[in-house]
């Protein structure tokens, strides 16, 4: 025998002892790393849904802090960032600045007058708070009842027939004529999101929330609403943001600037 041979020889009994020593672990491995398939979650039920709904409607009822708004439509996109309270029912202020911080426009809404105020031009608008006035000046063509809701994490409802809790989880809610809502939440069921659909299932809005504050009120700090009917999509980014403070009246009263023109909204 060569000392090559030797060496090839010992070389295969070496392979072989390890292989023999390796060999119960081996068997053992995939035993080990077998996962027997994870349970499926549970589906949750419709009543603890409305349930988990009925708490954040109930927690979140004001807000102020500052924001940061894109708007982006067929014209265009627009940006600013805005002084923004809100309390319900319907009571909305939104104070647009500039880049030094002053006041380009003013909105403010009781539930009962809509005024609106452009100290640059000296221009002062007051009228009834109808969707169609606030979208002159806000862009989003939402009653103020509605845009206070979605501000505040509560989304309007339809007025539905019948209802069912959908894997996701998500609750559906269903018209009688065929329009249809979807509410969507997450695994802590937070509400995240809400979609409304038309006879012909066809999207006409939908929202999102997202960047949850920390704490029981179940608070997002991220709101899109989109509108694709209308090509529109806005979202709101809140900071500094003040949960359930408490707003005077005169929060939501605009009076007329010296000098400044009154002109009524229709």
């Amino acid at each position: 025998m060569t000392p090559r041979d030797a060496t090839f020889y010992r070389d295969r009994w070496g392979i072989r002892c390890l292989f023999r020593l390796c060999l119960p672990f081996l068997l053992l491995v995939p035993a080990g790393c077998s996962l027997a398939p994870p349970k499926p979650r549970p589906l949750v039920t419709e009543a603890q849904l409305w349930q988990s709904l009925a708490v954040q409607q109930q927690g979140f009822f004001a807000l102020r802090g500052m924001a940061k708004i894109r708007i982006d439509n067929e014209t265009g996109s627009q940006r600013s960032t805005q002084v923004v309270l809100a309390q319900k029912p319907d009571r909305f202020r939104a104070e647009v600045l500039s880049m030094f911080g002053q006041p380009l426009l003013s909105v403010v809404c009781n539930g009962e007058l809509l005024a609106v105020s452009i100290p640059t031009r000296r221009q002062f608008y007051q009228g009834v708070p109808s969707a169609e006035n606030l979208q002159r000046f806000t862009r989003v063509p939402l009653a103020a009842t509605d845009l206070v809701q979605l501000l505040l994490h509560q989304v309007p409802l339809i007025d539905f027939c019948q209802s069912h809790a959908e894997p996701g989880p998500g609750l559906v809610l269903e018209r009688a004529d065929g329009v249809r809502q979807r509410l969507d939440f997450d695994r802590d069921l937070r509400l995240v999101g809400a979609s409304y659909f038309d006879q012909d299932n066809n999207l006409w809005m939908s929202v999102t929330y997202a960047d949850f504050l920390p704490g029981p009120e179940m608070v997002p700090r991220r709101v899109e609403i989109a509108l694709p009917l209308q090509q529109l999509d806005a979202l709101v980014e809140l900071s500094e943001l003040e949960v359930n403070p408490v707003l005077s009246a005169d929060k939501f009263r605009l009076p007329v600037p010296a000098g400044s023109v009154v002109q009524p909204l229709p």
